[in-house]
């Protein structure tokens, strides 16, 4: 099966009579050699020879032709990447029983074929796990990786307070990362914050008069705490400045992901005046433009994340031309079409990006993974974006496992390169988990939120009792808040059996998948989403006046915790684990406090 699929394949009606090569002939550089190496037989006794030929006549510096011939396989390519990404397609052809004679050209359809990790909410995965993810998107053909960085998940040397909780990957670790990823021909761009999504700095007396709004803000009916830098305080400028002089000057991508989204408090507090002599657009420019100075002094190209300005086209139009626009959507009606037609028509450079909708969720919501996607790639194509940065966020406590990701990633690439199926992506899922079992159960489990009830652009109600257990900690009235916010996320007692049913369903088939840690993975999220649906039920009994108790959903809710370290550890720096199981601790806490109101 090759994934991403080829663009173009001629068979010529005869077999390459023996799949095992004697011998290479490379026209690169021996870094190449690496990626060829397991396909070589040890005696050189196979009569079929690998020629690895540079043609600079090739105009696509991606494009790849493999020719397959009966004693011979050719790889013609501009650029040895472009070889790579032959030698890939080769490897999945080694796969099948019969190699049928042929010629394939290919290239990719979008430049940026891009994905982005959040290792900022608890979640920092250790660098052999970075490493096994770099591997499986470059044989997906991805050229593009970001490691989203806010707070402390990165090591500022020189920055003492943030390195107190050591739950980061270090300077030397972040570079060993890229070192790898640019073996495997993908650009490793640093990825920032320093605007919004500061709460964690704000958070530290050394910078809390940095804040926009000191005392906090509220959104969507709760209490946060300061997340956004005052950005007419010329300290914000200095700090942001100093973080940024800890991680560019060590990098090789020419890009910088300087993120600046969602800066929610600004012109509410310190910079409201300055926002209403021009506008909160403007004010957010002028800081940008400030900042993305410091990047353009170390020969780096901006990238910003566009939701502060994707509605204001007049705004748009003052950002340097050198800025790459960032439009993101992670909701099925994400209008990228409309979206990417006016940033073209503005000359803008642009990426979109999809996500793929597993956080907030624990196995994913499938429907808006497919169709961010396929939206974002065939919008990126019409209208000539550099491509898509695929975005794998961890909100709240990073509590989905990495496998319910790998879906969306093969997807993306599937599309960014070329066309495909999502049956195809499934497929392929099932190859390399080597497991088509675990496979079907990752995959129907992503389509448990289509059950319980009318669509959502954000989460599931399952997870609503995580997430309002959280913020009802910041409310005066914290059990009243979280029964007042778990009311419209009650689940009908029929979706609740149909709910039930599934996860009973998906328990039994998973004990005929082989034992590996991914399995172990997906036991424990359906026992999570099983005790979510379980409150959710007894929510909706004590809402009723019912008298309940939640002393079995707490137990599990612990077991749960005994089995998520475990695999924490299996994949992430242990330091950010209690990050995490916060999340779950602080429903536990709300689910004693309503069974010590019932008893009263």
């Amino acid at each position: 099966m090759l994934i991403p699929r080829p663009h173009e394949i001629k068979k010529s009606g005869s077999i390459l009579k023996n799949k095992a090569i004697g011998k290479v002939e490379n026209a690169f550089s021996p870094l190449l050699f690496r990626h060829y190496k397991d396909m070589i037989l040890a005696d050189d006794s196979s009569p079929t020879i690998l020629e690895i030929k540079q043609d600079l006549s090739v105009e696509n510096e991606e494009e790849y032709h493999l020719i397959i011939k009966e004693n011979r396989i050719q790889i013609i390519s501009k650029t040895e990447k472009a070889a790579f990404y032959g030698l890939i397609t080769l490897k999945q052809l080694q796969s099948e029983q019969i190699i049928e004679t042929q010629e394939i050209k290919d290239k990719p359809d979008l430049k940026v074929r891009g994905l982005m990790l959040d290792i900022s909410r608890a979640k920092v995965l250790n660098v052999s796990s970075i490493k096994k993810i770099i591997d499986l998107i470059a044989e997906l053909k991805y050229n593009h990786l970001e490691l989203y960085v806010e707070g402390f998940s990165y090591e500022y040397k020189n920055i003492k307070e943030a390195l107190a909780d050591k739950n980061y990957l270090t300077q030397e670790e972040y570079l060993e990362v890229e070192k790898y990823a640019i073996e495997k021909y993908i650009d490793f761009v640093p990825n920032q914050n320093g605007f919004g999504h500061m709460s964690d700095w704000l958070a530290l007396d050394k910078f809390k008069e940095l804040a926009e709004c000191p005392d906090g803000f509220e959104i969507w009916g709760s209490k946060r705490p300061p997340s956004t830098l005052d950005p007419t305080n010329p300290k914000s400028f200095e700090l942001v400045k100093q973080m940024y002089e800890e991680m560019i000057p060590f990098t090789k991508s020419k890009y910088f992901n300087m993120n600046f989204d969602e800066p929610y408090e600004l012109g509410h507090g310190k910079s409201k005046q300055e926002c209403l002599k021009t506008s909160t657009e403007d004010v957010y420019i002028e800081y940008l433009e400030k900042l993305a100075n410091v990047v353009r002094k170390y020969n780096k190209t901006p990238m910003i994340w566009g939701d502060v300005l994707v509605k204001h086209p007049d705004k748009i139009s003052k950002l340097s031309k050198d800025i790459v626009f960032i439009d993101w959507g992670y909701n099925k009606a994400y209008d990228f079409v409309n979206h990417a037609k006016m940033l073209e028509e503005l000359k803008v450079k642009y990426l979109l990006a999809p996500g793929t909708s597993t956080w907030s969720s624990i196995t994913g919501r499938f429907i808006d993974m497919k169709e961010t996607i396929e939206n974002s790639t065939c919008s990126s194509k019409k209208y000539h974006g550099l491509g898509i940065l695929l975005a794998d966020w961890g909100d709240m406590g990073h509590l989905q496992y990495l496998p319910s990701s790998y879906l969306g990633f093969i997807y993306g690439a599937m599309l960014s390169w070329s066309s495909g199926t999502i049956e195809d992506a499934e497929k392929y899922l099932a190859i390399i988990l080597n497991d088509e079992t675990l496979a079907k159960v990752i995959v129907e489990l992503s389509h448990y939120h289509e059950l319980e009830g009318e669509y959502r652009d954000y989460g599931t109600r399952l997870f609503a009792s995580i997430m309002w257990a959280e913020h009802g900690r910041r409310q005066d009235d914290k059990v009243n808040f979280f029964l007042n916010r778990m009311k419209s996320n009650i689940i009908s007692y029929e979706a609740v059996q149909k709910l039930h049913d599934l996860f009973i369903q998906e328990k039994n088939k998973l004990q005929n998948a082989k034992e590996c840690l991914e399995k172990d993975e997906i036991k424990n999220a359906i026992l999570l989403l099983e005790t979510l649906l379980d409150i959710n039920e007894r929510l909706h009994s004590y809402l009723d006046n019912c008298i309940v108790n939640f002393d079995e959903p707490i137990k599990n809710l612990e077991k749960y915790l005994e089995n998520h370290k475990k695999l924490w550890l299996a994949r992430n720096i242990k330091e950010g684990y209690a990050f995490s199981a916060n999340r779950i601790n602080w429903l536990i806490e709300m689910l004693m406090c309503l069974d010590r109101k019932e008893k009263i």
